[in-house]
């Protein structure tokens, strides 16, 4: 049995309706989840360890942690880094923004562990970028160090609570 014209026309209003929904409502529910301060400590703890693994990588492939004077952007292909012995062809990190989810820079700094065997760390200081706090101020921090996160102090010690 063919479908009357007002059948159609309500089907015809429901997917546009769908495509409303999808087209307005979806992007509003994806920029909202950059507000949410969970979110977005998440997000800078993704980044650190996606920096370590970079880290890991180049000094893998290079034999050394990049330089303080380098910073993360060593871990980026570009001229400067053609003349590095080993360097992989296209770099170590893609879509490097170089900044926490708050829009300040992530701190790096290397210094040695308790075996004095040199360790890279990278930090942020959240959303009021000063060390210490809690909620969306809280510090984050990592290090390649094998027996855990470097702590606030032992950062401030390693010269890591410079900006880069």
């Amino acid at each position: 049995m063919p479908m009357s014209r007002g059948r159609k026309w309500l089907i015809g209003i429901g997917i546009l309706i769908g495509f409303l929904f999808v087209g307005v409502v979806t992007p509003n529910l994806l920029y909202n989840l950059d507000a949410n301060p969970e979110y977005l400590k998440t997000k800078a703890r993704q980044d650190l360890r996606s920096f370590q693994t970079a880290i890991n990588l180049f000094r893998d492939d290079v034999g050394r942690l990049p330089l303080q004077s380098e910073g993360l952007s060593v871990l980026v292909a570009s001229e400067a880094t053609a003349n590095i012995g080993g360097y992989k062809p296209g770099g170590y990190l893609i879509g490097f923004r170089g900044t926490d989810p708050w829009g300040n820079p992530y701190r790096y700094c290397t210094r040695n562990n308790v075996n004095m065997e040199p360790v890279a760390v990278i930090c942020t200081y959240g959303a009021d970028n000063k060390r210490g706090g809690d909620g969306v101020a809280e510090d984050f921090c990592d290090s390649s160090n094998h027996y855990g996160a470097a702590t606030a102090d032992e950062l401030r010690r390693a010269g890591c609570d410079r900006n880069p």
